[in-house]
This record gives C-alpha cells, sequence and structure tokens, in this order.
C-alpha cells in the first residue's frame, strides 16, 4: 500500500513537471535538453547564491541548449515557475501588448521566478526596446530573480551591441546582468549539421 501511494504521489509530481514545463517557452528543439552542469547551476540560482547566468559562444555551441536544460532543471521545484523567451520575440510581444495586441507584459517577464533570455544580442535596440529591458533586468535584479541570458559576444560585446540605442543605459544593463552571475563560455564546433542525402 506504502509503495502504492509512493508511486502516485511520484506520478502526479511528474505530471505537475510536465505542466509546468509547457508553460515555460522552452522551444520544441530543446524541451528535453539535458546537462550535466544543469543541476548545480538551477540550485545555486534557485537558491540566490548567483543573481544569473550569462552563456556566451559561437554560432552553434550549445547556449540555449544549455540555458533551457537549467530551466528545466529550475521548474523541478513546485511553485517555481520559468520563463523562456528568444529576446526578439520577447520584444516583439512586448510591443505588441503595449500597442493594445495580444502580446506578454512587463509585468508578466518581471514576475516570472526565473527568466531566460536567448540572444540578447540580436534584437535592434531603439530607444524603447533599451528602456524596456532595463525595466526588466532592473526590476528582476532589486526582487532577487534570476535572468539567465545567452549571447554570442561577451559581456563587453553585448554592451558594445546594445550601446547604439545608449551607451549609458547599455551599461547599467549590463552592470546589472554581470552583478553575481555566472558566466559561462561555450566553445567548439556548431552542433548544427547538415542531414546526409541518403
Amino acid at each position: 500500500m506504502e509503495k502504492e501511494l509512493e508511486g502516485e504521489v511520484s506520478r502526479w509530481r511528474e505530471e505537475r513537471y510536465r505542466e509546468r514545463l509547457s508553460r515555460i517557452g522552452i522551444p520544441s528543439r530543446y524541451a528535453s535538453a539535458e546537462d550535466g552542469r544543469a543541476p548545480r547551476l538551477a540550485e545555486r540560482l534557485v537558491s540566490g547564491d548567483a543573481t544569473g547566468l550569462y552563456v556566451y559562444g559561437d554560432v552553434g555551441s550549445g547556449k540555449t541548449y544549455l540555458a533551457c536544460a537549467v530551466l528545466r532543471e529550475a521548474a523541478r521545484r513546485e511553485r517555481y515557475q520559468p520563463r523562456a523567451f528568444g529576446a526578439v520575440s520577447m520584444l516583439s510581444s512586448l510591443k505588441a501588448s503595449y500597442d493594445g495586441r495580444p502580446g506578454v507584459t512587463v509585468e508578466e517577464i518581471e514576475a516570472a521566478d526565473m527568466l531566460l533570455v536567448d540572444d540578447l544580442d540580436k534584437p535592434r535596440f531603439t530607444p524603447w526596446a533599451l528602456e524596456t529591458l532595463y525595466e526588466i533586468v532592473n526590476v528582476r535584479v532589486e526582487n532577487g530573480r534570476p535572468t539567465i541570458v545567452t549571447a554570442n559576444s561577451d559581456m563587453g560585446g553585448l554592451v558594445g551591441r546594445l550601446s547604439a540605442g545608449d551607451p549609458v543605459l547599455a551599461e547599467a544593463i549590463c552592470d546589472r546582468l554581470v552583478g553575481g552571475a555566472i558566466a559561462v563560455r561555450m566553445e567548439g564546433e556548431s552542433r548544427r549539421r547538415w542531414l546526409d542525402a541518403e
């Protein structure tokens, strides 16, 4: 009887975990992402030991894969709801909500227990986009909510990329992302490959 009850509880927990995963926004390509570093990184972020994670490296080096694996690990905690967005789609969705169309709100992004912003170096940063990003990052840091960022360049390169909109604001955003965060450099050839014709 006790083993049956344990089995039921285990199934119920797994079902709840799957429900949380479905709401995170992890792209289907990374839905089963696992990495040996992910459990420890997730624990450090959830516990507050680290304020964020900056994963950078060459195209195809596994940045998004690692970041999604960390989110999946974080979602194993009951009542813990991480969110994932590509930077371009996040800003587009925010703009839509500002314009009265369906989209995610700044408040929803700020409130996520853990946030992944993938490819932060990809959007064209207008003054509006930079101010919005600053607001999100600042509120998250002030409230102790960890943020994971992926980019191709190191933090100096990201500052340069964001500086096109406003150098002072770019510096402030990156300073907040760095403070207390873990940096992981991904190296190696692209994991993406052509398929054989046969």
